[in-house]
């Protein structure tokens, strides 16, 4: 074989070759690029679970102190308002006793009573059955 065609065999084969040396080299170092990339993805998700799982933490610690006191409220304003009505209950009860207590005198004493006065003890009577009926509401446990 003639040496310049040797030559043109060889500079065609370095012409061909080249373009794929250069092709595989550029496919190797975008792969570990990626896979570099991976890795660093998965080591960012990891460390976010990790720290969504402590603020997952905090969160139910907190929340469970906020309906702990929430609860000991609920209780505190419950027993204050049962016994806010169990005094307004006794003071009308009272009240009911006075007013019929001074019909009793004035009819006694042969004075008749009031329409005003009838019509305010029917308005009483009405107001004891009502507080009545929320007290036992409260000590209902259904």
């Amino acid at each position: 074989m003639d040496p310049s065609v040797q030559i043109a065999m060889i500079v065609a084969v370095f012409g061909f070759a080249g373009p794929v040396i250069m092709s595989l080299v550029t496919y190797w170092v975008h792969r570990n690029e990626t896979l570099r990339d991976y890795a660093r993805q998965d080591e960012v998700a990891a460390k976010l679970l990790v720290s969504n799982e402590r603020v997952a933490a905090t969160a139910k610690t907190a929340s469970e102190g906020t309906n702990s006191k929430l609860d000991m409220i609920h209780t505190l304003v419950n027993s204050q308002m049962t016994a806010a009505l169990e005094s307004e209950l006794a003071a009308t009860q009272r009240e009911l006793a006075m007013m019929r207590e001074v019909i009793s005198l004035k009819s006694a004493a042969g004075h008749a009573p009031n329409i005003e006065t009838l019509s305010e003890i029917k308005a009483i009577e009405g107001k004891v059955v009502e507080l009545k009926s929320k007290l036992s509401d409260r000590f209902d446990p259904t």
